[in-house]
């Protein structure tokens, strides 16, 4: 590559990617424009100590992030999309409005890091974060999941918004990835 992006033969090829952090923190955010979530090249997002009061469920596309600091907003909800980022390693969510997390989060096998300090938790999550760690916590949300389905938008469908509905009722989940999981569980909408 002679670095604008055309190979030694002049065949063109797009160029790589050379950024995959984004950080918006301390802006005064209110809303976050939807073509952020186009940004599906991006390993890390800090959109903490903003005006946040929900995040987007489109926050699914953004699959190979590791990192979200969403700390020092006003979010009262966590969308179950949220659960989709199963590349996810450490998940800050400090000094929010929480009572509670998404069943749909027990997908989250590699998370390292839920950070969850000042927000008015249930104390049986509270409780369980501060005692035993993330990957309780985690293993509490899928084991104890009510088996309500939830419609996400099938990426393999992009723009047409299509859904899929899944749901594990009843059943002990060991698949390493949120993708093995889903295989088990499709049904189309």
């Amino acid at each position: 590559m002679n670095g604008e992006g055309t190979d030694k033969t002049g065949t063109a090829h797009p160029n790589p990617q050379k950024w995959t952090t984004l950080d918006l923190g301390g802006m005064g955010l209110k809303n976050i424009s939807g073509d952020l979530f186009r940004y599906n090249f991006l390993t890390a997002l800090y959109v903490n100590h903003n005006n946040l009061q929900h995040l987007s469920p489109d926050v699914c596309h953004l699959r190979n992030l590791t990192i979200l600091d969403a700390s020092g907003n006003k979010l009262t909800s966590i969308p179950p999309e949220l659960g989709m980022l199963t590349n996810l390693k450490e998940l800050l969510l400090v000094d929010n409005g929480l009572m509670t997390l998404p069943a749909e989060m027990g997908t989250l096998f590699q998370l390292e890091i839920l950070a969850l300090e000042g927000n008015p938790l249930n104390e049986s999550l509270k409780s369980l974060l501060q005692q035993e760690g993330t990957e309780a916590v985690i293993n509490y949300l899928r084991e104890n999941c009510t088996g309500n389905e939830r419609c996400f938008l099938n990426r393999a469908h992009g723009s047409k918004k299509k859904c899929v509905r899944f749901s594990w009722k009843g059943m002990k989940i060991g698949a390493p990835t949120f993708d093995s999981f889903l295989f088990l569980n499709l049904s189309f909408c």
